[in-house]
């Protein structure tokens, strides 16, 4: 890379773990443009304990120099290949889950992808749920769900984990009664704290939780087993949601 080549380097985020010495100072220090792809992200089911990948939003975010993305389709990943392709300034990243696309994607056709830009996939003004990567899915779920007890939902697939769309998160905090975040890794250094931790006060005292794998190692489980047991489905979810948004709108009225 400092020879003017631009590696992609396909790699399980559990191997990753290995390398953050190298990621470190001899990527980011240097500022090279090299592309990490991050394969099987979050929980990957049946390859168990040792093989789960969910340090590498913690472990990356907090590294300078890196642009860190999340695709939630095999369309987004696609554009984030060509953005990283022509991307020069430093390292980028890019997480995905284990599994696969449709088979009718078109590699060859993309669209301009605009990083630090997060994309609003519906609105609504009760509870705003920010997301990426596959948990985008389950998102819209709740969404669904929470229609049904008469609550509207904004969902925010975020795209980007660093640099992150401040603006835009704020605006939609301001226009909401309270939010949440969902993402499939651990809470502790994810995503919903890195939020709360550039957001103004004013807006983070919406918070209603973040949502994410605790702070212990998850055990074998299919996907499914896994994030039930952990209350990451989207009935348990919405369950939070209903529970903690009727919690605060009492106190609010208090």
């Amino acid at each position: 890379a400092s020879g003017g080549s631009k590696p992609f380097v396909s790699i399980y985020s559990t191997f990753l773990q290995r390398a953050i010495d190298q990621l470190i100072h001899d990527i980011a220090i240097m500022n090279l443009p090299i592309k990490l792809l991050i394969d099987r992200s979050g929980i990957v089911g049946a390859d168990g304990e040792t093989h789960h990948g969910l340090f590498d939003i913690a472990i990356i975010r907090n590294i300078p120099n890196f642009v860190f993305l999340a695709p939630s389709s095999g369309e987004e990943l696609r554009d984030m290949i060509h953005f990283a392709a022509a991307y020069d300034k430093g390292p980028i990243a890019i997480r995905y889950p284990r599994g696969q696309i449709s088979d009718d994607l078109q590699i060859t056709e993309w669209k301009p992808f605009t990083v630090g830009k997060a994309k609003i996939l519906h609105e609504g003004k009760n509870v705003a749920i920010f997301t990426l990567g596959d948990m985008t899915k389950t998102a819209i779920e709740i969404k669904n769900n929470l229609k049904n007890a008469n609550i509207s939902a904004t969902v925010i697939n975020l795209l980007s984990i660093k640099p992150l769309d401040l603006n835009s998160i704020e605006q939609i905090i301001s226009k909401t009664d309270c939010f949440c975040t969902l993402e499939n890794g651990i809470i502790s250094g994810g995503i919903g704290e890195y939020i709360l931790s550039n957001i103004e006060t004013k807006f983070a005292e919406k918070l209603l939780f973040c949502a994410g794998f605790p702070d212990e190692f998850i055990p074998h489980g299919s996907n499914n087993e896994l994030f039930k047991k952990y209350l990451l489905d989207s009935e348990s979810l919405t369950e939070r949601i209903l529970h903690e948004y009727k919690n605060n709108s009492i106190k609010n009225a208090i």
